[in-house]
């Protein structure tokens, strides 16, 4: 959620000028109002803010679901769906269309996949982050999206609060990937002396050891999971010590 805020003299004059000047600094009409003062501001003046919601675009072949997950969606105040598509094809142009803030995109698209929808969106509309929420948890469905330019990745049985934290994470830019997903990839990448051992690590280090098997630098886990480089070493330090490793390139 993004605010815009602005001082007016108060109480009550200079407001239809706030809101346009508010709009035309955060460049398209905001839909939420505060007025908030005078408080902390001098004289009586009232800070006006105005907040734009996350825009979604809804991707998925199934009705029933997308219904289900605007209405969860819409209850909250920061989020309005702009969009919907029930193909590949149609979610590629409704998101030119609309220029949404978020896909959220199910892989299994008719037409074309949810892969091939997350690369064109992803070459064609820098600004739109897509959000993968699927059934499928495989190794190599996660690899596919991630190296497609997706900013997150949510198993389709995760709970509702997962999901409208995942949408605020990818909007303000940070990465997203389902801890169930998580576990899946590791114990694909770990051998089967692993087994007992992935048993003691925390969700964070689980997180960050997926990251390392898919190829990420420290300080790029640190962009993906908002931690700071050095959280991110310890984090490996913590993962060979659980793991028996002795040197950072067995991990």
């Amino acid at each position: 959620m993004h605010r815009v805020c602005g001082l007016v003299p108060g109480p009550v004059g200079g407001y239809d000028d706030a809101y346009a000047r508010v709009d035309a600094e955060a460049g398209h009409p905001l839909q939420r109002l505060w007025l908030a003062g005078p408080g902390e501001a001098r004289r009586g003046d009232v800070e006006v803010c105005r907040v734009n919601q996350h825009r979604i675009l809804l991707v998925d072949d199934h009705a029933l679901l997308r219904a289900g997950v605007r209405r969860l969606l819409e209850d909250e105040d920061d989020m309005e769906v702009v969009g919907e598509a029930a193909d590949g094809v149609s979610a590629v142009e409704e998101a030119r269309r609309v220029k949404p803030d978020v896909a959220v995109v199910d892989l299994t698209l008719p037409k074309i996949d949810g892969v091939e929808v997350t690369r064109r969106i992803n070459a064609d509309l820098p600004g739109t982050k897509v959000l993968v929420l699927t059934m499928h948890e495989e190794p190599a469905f996660v690899e596919r999206v991630l190296s497609a330019g997706a900013a997150g990745y949510l198993l389709k049985r995760t709970a509702e609060a997962e999901l409208i934290r995942a949408i605020r994470a990818v909007s303000a830019g940070e990465g997203f990937v389902d801890s169930g997903v998580t576990r899946s990839v590791l114990a694909h990448f770990t051998d089967e002396r692993g087994d007992e051992a992935r048993g003691r690590l925390s969700p964070r280090e689980l997180q960050v050891l997926t990251l390392v098997a898919w190829g990420y630098t420290s300080s790029e886990i640190a962009g993906q999971l908002v931690i700071s480089a050095k959280t991110v070493e310890s984090h490996k330090s913590r993962v060979m010590d659980k793991l028996g490793l002795r040197t950072r390139a067995q991990l």
